[in-house]
């Protein structure tokens, strides 16, 4: 059976999004408070999910196969967000996320904040595809809402989520974030020549049109 079949959405609760942002906190030092992505998530609690599992099979019990932090941007603020002008970190969800109620924001870029797999298997079932699986749940989400999708975005601060992105035909939109030790992060194009030695963390902007 494939996996996917077995599979329930759940809202993320407080423990795991306080673990979704340790995580982040460890993989690159952007300063996003916790209260921030707490937002997110009450603004957008069918995009920031928990995939479930519960297979018959498997005397385990319910598995958590992984977990997706998506927002839905208004469009000008999506395409300021692609260059750079708007920060990650600073994503309002009062101001900056649309609505499909309104006419006005109802044009939406959905940014992918946080993807991760817990589960390589569930029961004898391999967990295959998990990214795009996430990814799609998160944009078809969205567009069940009311919205109109545009786009999908991401800022990678890995080589393995610069690769999964890649296999989803993500495209770097040539923005990227740099951290350097003792100073405050800098960012620019990718053309720019940032790295003086002192560079410890990277991210790197990347885009999927819909």
């Amino acid at each position: 059976m494939d996996w996917t079949k077995l599979v329930t959405l759940k809202p993320l609760s407080e423990g795991t999004l306080r673990d979704i942002h340790a995580s982040d906190q460890d993989i690159y030092p952007a300063d996003l408070p916790f209260d921030r992505l707490q937002a997110w998530a009450t603004a957008a609690p069918d995009l920031s999910i928990e995939f479930i599992a519960d297979d018959s099979s498997d005397q385990t019990g319910p598995v958590s196969v992984g977990v997706v932090v998506a927002v839905p941007v208004k469009l000008d603020i999506w395409n300021d967000l692609l260059s750079g002008v708007v920060k990650e970190t600073n994503l309002e969800a009062s101001t900056d996320f649309g609505s499909p109620d309104l006419e006005s924001s109802r044009v939406v870029g959905v940014h992918i904040f946080h993807i991760e797999r817990h589960a390589s298997y569930i029961g004898q079932q391999p967990v295959k595809a998990f990214g795009k699986f996430a990814v799609d749940s998160a944009v078809q989400t969205a567009k069940k809402q009311g919205f109109t999708v545009v786009g999908t975005s991401a800022l990678t601060a890995t080589d393995d989520g610069e690769r999964t992105f890649k296999r989803l035909e993500f495209v770097p939109t040539g923005y990227e974030e740099v951290w350097t030790a003792g100073e405050a992060p800098r960012s620019g194009s990718r053309e720019e020549s940032m790295d003086d030695g002192s560079v410890f963390s990277r991210a790197i902007m990347m885009r999927r049109d819909e």
